[in-house]
């Protein structure tokens, strides 16, 4: 048996075997046969051992990637192999990493025109993000892959950035927090409010879920109860408070579009912000822009029910939060104020006839409207000073008048004596109920202290 013959024998005469010849001559093959191969490859690929795999069939296929043609089918089988391959992450780093990078990364640099096939590739590798977060340690997915992710997401075919999009929940694991705050969120937040697309605006809205560590699955939203706990994706990398509150809310704010779609994707946005917003954030910002997006004219009932359910549950919070904080603070502050105080009470002005009470006892005015008391003039400056101190040093039975201390609040100034510093001796006028009560006349002369004029 000669080698020729060796080779043709049924020994060697089989599908692996076969598809390793055609791999040595891939070179030599039509566009359409490499394609053809290409697209059949991915289902024998299980039959091959592991070793053949890693060492013949997989450098092989990275040769190939130059041919931008089949860019797209060489990665589906690249990426078959690497899920198949039980030393995958050794393999990935080694050979599949760079070469990725050399294509989606290095070379688009240089070449920035559209390239359909070149997109289709970037597709797959999106679509195998998950397995190659897996495989890579976070500073090589930092430095070799997030980039691959952005320009992406920045791609002006909107397919791919929507695949780009729907790759955020197996990367943000991978991703650092502030890599997530300070490199991805501005280039999701940029293309969200650039994009004219209504698929992209909802993706885009999808994807501030996720970053706000929320969840977009649907089993997760099972009636909207407001603040029912969801599960994170990732709450260890989930953007912070001030960035949720001051970036995030005023991009969904200025929302244009009135779509149900939309408005949907946003209300699910705010729900999860509505969780750890401040709670005066949430009655000043995000209710009263849930109110005007619950009146839009396009929602069904349903969708307008779904609104009321989650402006209902944030009120709750808002007044809770509040009760609780004034409860708080009125058992610090002590007693509370009683109900009946008035801060528009000012009480009545001494001295003037709006003083309802004035001092007066009934028997004062008896005696006065049968003239028994001798009242001082209504006013005692008109009589003058000389006549004042006259009738005041002169008045029955005080020959030499020893000043009394007393405190009168009627007391009007008639005179002034000259007097020790803390206090003066006056001339006043006492008010009739005052002098029964103390026992003066009317006119008599008293000392009253300064502080007491």
């Amino acid at each position: 048996m000669t080698a020729k013959d060796f080779q043709e024998s049924e020994f060697f005469d089989n599908i692996l075997v076969s598809t390793i010849r055609f791999l040595d001559s891939f070179p030599a093959k039509t566009p359409n046969e490499k394609a053809q191969f290409m697209r059949g490859l991915n289902k024998v690929l299980p039959s091959f051992p592991k070793s053949v795999m890693e060492k013949k069939v997989l450098p092989a296929l990275l040769e190939e990637m130059k041919d931008k043609e089949l860019l797209s089918l060489i990665l589906a089988n690249v990426f078959k192999i690497i899920d198949l391959l039980p030393s995958a992450k050794r393999a990935f780093s080694d050979r599949v990493r760079p070469a990725i990078k050399d294509i989606f990364v290095t070379n688009a640099k240089q070449a920035e025109e559209k390239d359909p096939a070149k997109d289709a590739g970037l597709m797959v590798v999106l679509e195998h993000m998950s397995s190659i977060a897996n495989n890579s340690s976070g500073k090589e997915f930092k430095d070799d892959i997030l980039p691959i992710i952005m320009a992406a997401i920045m791609c002006p075919t909107h397919s791919v950035v929507d695949a780009g999009l729907r790759s955020l929940p197996g990367i943000l694991p991978v991703l650092d927090f502030s890599t997530i705050k300070n490199e991805l969120f501005p280039v999701v937040a940029t293309v969200f409010s650039k994009t004219n697309s209504l698929a992209i605006k909802v993706r885009g809205l999808q994807s501030f879920v996720i970053l706000c560590g929320g969840s977009t699955d649907p089993g997760n939203d099972d009636g909207l109860d407001g603040l029912q706990e969801h599960k994170k994706t990732s709450s260890s990398t989930a953007l912070d408070k001030y960035t949720m509150q001051e970036k995030i809310v005023p991009l969904v704010k200025v929302i244009k579009t009135k779509e149900p779609a939309v408005m949907m994707a946003a209300l699910n946005v705010l729900r999860v912000i509505g969780q750890i917003a401040d709670a005066d954030f949430v009655a000043m910002e995000i209710l009263p822009i849930l109110w005007h997006m619950s009146l839009g004219p396009l929602l069904d009932l349903k969708q307008f029910q779904t609104f009321m359910e989650l402006i209902k549950s944030l009120s709750r919070r808002v007044e809770d939060e509040q009760t609780k904080k004034l409860q708080e603070l009125s058992g610090s502050n002590g007693a509370v104020a009683a109900p009946t105080e008035d801060f528009m009470s000012f009480g009545g002005v001494t001295g003037t006839q709006f003083d309802a009470s004035n001092g007066a006892t009934e028997d004062d005015f008896e005696r006065l409207v049968k003239g028994k008391v001798s009242l001082s003039p209504s006013n005692p400056m008109d009589g003058g000073w000389d006549e004042k101190v006259a009738s005041t040093v002169s008045s029955p039975g005080l020959k030499n008048p020893r000043p009394r201390q007393v405190r009168c609040p009627h007391a009007i100034l008639n005179a002034v004596f000259p007097a020790s510093s803390t206090e003066h001796k006056l001339a006043v006028g006492l008010h009739p109920a005052c002098c029964a009560a103390t026992g003066l006349l009317v006119n008599e002369l008293v000392v009253v202290s300064c502080g007491n004029i």
